[in-house]
């Protein structure tokens, strides 16, 4: 009995060190992801930014949305770009809608100088993981890797956020 016993808290060890090994690594994640928040708030002064969390998401067919832990009417981003608009408030939360929902539309301006060409990203029911942007001319200049950023139009979302990059351009006939 006595083998038995010392092989379970051998087991036990071997499973609370990786348990603490895990813990470690989300730490370091989270401290990473902490950082790249902390440095794109310091870098962009002019807007202000408050912390948010998901608490839900709801990513159906027809809809792409979630709820965090925040209620104000504002455009929501990341680091890497635009994530959507707040369009529920509620005592202790908010739904936010993503710029992937078929019902969203965000006013876009090529950010090459060259081109400074205005447009409309929307997302698309048809392909839920990549918005489009229409409303161009189809003599437009837009070439494949230009950034997409928001036109400022609209009153929800500022002026020079990244909401993208192009990688296919089709010609609607």
């Amino acid at each position: 009995i006595s083998g038995f016993v010392e092989s379970n808290d051998k087991d036990n060890t071997i499973a609370d060190l990786q348990q603490k090994v895990l813990n470690h690594d989300e730490v370091v994640a989270e401290n990473i992801r902490l950082r790249q928040m902390l440095n794109y708030k310091s870098s962009h002064p002019e807007f202000t930014m408050t912390l948010a969390g998901i608490i839900t998401k709801d990513f159906g067919t027809w809809s792409n949305t979630f709820t965090i832990d925040r209620g104000e009417n504002m455009a929501v981003v990341v680091p890497s770009g635009v994530v959507g608009f707040i369009t529920d408030v509620y005592p202790h939360s908010s739904r936010v809608q993503t710029i992937l929902d078929p019902r969203s539309a965000i006013g876009v301006i090529v950010q090459r100088p060259e081109s400074r060409l205005a447009g409309v990203v929307k997302g698309d029911g048809n392909h839920p993981n990549e918005p489009m942007m229409v409303n161009i001319a189809r003599d437009g200049d837009v070439l494949v890797g230009d950034k997409l950023i928001t036109s400022g139009y609209g009153g929800i979302y500022p002026k020079g956020l990244l909401v993208g990059n192009v990688l296919t351009i089709t010609n609607d006939t």
